[in-house]
């Protein structure tokens, strides 16, 4: 499992790269990421752009964080939907929010 130490308050962006089965493949028609807490408390519906569609290339954001709070641990997933309506995710990833030293 994928963990990101993540500082509070920073935008969060993650880059991934869809490759069902260990092979690169053109993005599918759907994709949508979540972080939860613990207790399935939707956190952050995530932004996905389409970086390079032949090329497999994602990323997730999401602009302020200012309200997650450190020593919270998020988990986290990417779903993949195709043309058909078939869906597949991704491992589950941890996001352990950490608190920032420099801010205002």
């Amino acid at each position: 499992m994928l963990t990101i130490n993540f500082k509070a308050g920073n935008t969060f962006r993650m880059d991934g790269t869809y490759q069902p089965g260990g092979t690169v493949q053109p993005l599918p028609a759907g994709i949508r990421a979540q972080l939860r807490d613990s207790a399935d408390v939707l956190v952050a519906e995530l932004t996905v752009t389409r970086a390079d569609e032949q090329g497999g290339k994602y990323t997730l954001s999401f602009g302020s964080t200012d309200a997650w709070v450190p020593g919270r641990v998020l988990y986290g997933d990417v779903l993949f939907t195709d043309s058909t309506g078939a869906e597949e995710s991704t491992v589950t990833f941890t996001v352990n929010v950490i608190k920032a030293i420099t801010h205002d």
